[in-house]
């Protein structure tokens, strides 16, 4: 069949033969997904959390901005200093389902930056309800001080820093 063209019954076959490639191909990524949606290990996003907040404790403060805010992720990066953006630590959170925060903040090492928080402190201090969010994280701000809390839920975090 190089070249006569293909008879209706066979050009149907092929059909079937490309959308069921397409079809494997979806349900793959999907899996993919779905595993990622999944909440992290406790152990592994308590290790994550302290390295944030160990690496933090050696600067006096650390400015944040948010880098992207997707479905899928969001993604925190401090700098010593904003008027000269060179990252030197990056967080993302992974599948998010609430953020309430500013555009920018401030760390200092007085306090730890992220800590993992519940439920019932982010109903309390924003009227907001999580469902299986995974994880409430909340960091904190020096300009914002105790009196008010950056909350993130979302299925786990991952830390780069640079240097």
């Amino acid at each position: 069949m190089d070249n006569k063209e293909l008879s209706g019954e066979e050009k149907l076959r092929q059909h079937i033969r490309e959308n069921l490639e397409l079809v494997a191909r979806a349900e793959e990524e999907l899996a993919k997904r779905e595993e990622l949606m999944k909440p992290m290990r406790l152990e592994d996003v308590k290790n994550q959390i302290d390295k944030i907040n160990e690496f933090l404790s050696t600067w006096t403060w650390m400015d944040f901005m948010y880098k992207t805010i997707e479905s899928e992720k969001i993604t925190l990066f401090g700098c010593a200093d904003m008027y000269v953006v060179e990252p030197k630590i990056e967080i993302m959170f992974r599948y998010p389902q609430i953020i309430v925060s500013p555009f920018f903040l401030t760390a200092d090492n007085t306090r730890l930056f992220i800590e993992l928080s519940s439920e019932e402190e982010l109903r309390e201090k924003t009227g907001l309800y999580a469902e299986d969010a995974g994880y409430v994280f909340k960091l904190n701000d020096e300009l914002l001080g105790d009196e008010a809390s950056i909350f993130i839920t979302a299925a786990g975090l991952q830390c780069e820093i640079f240097q």
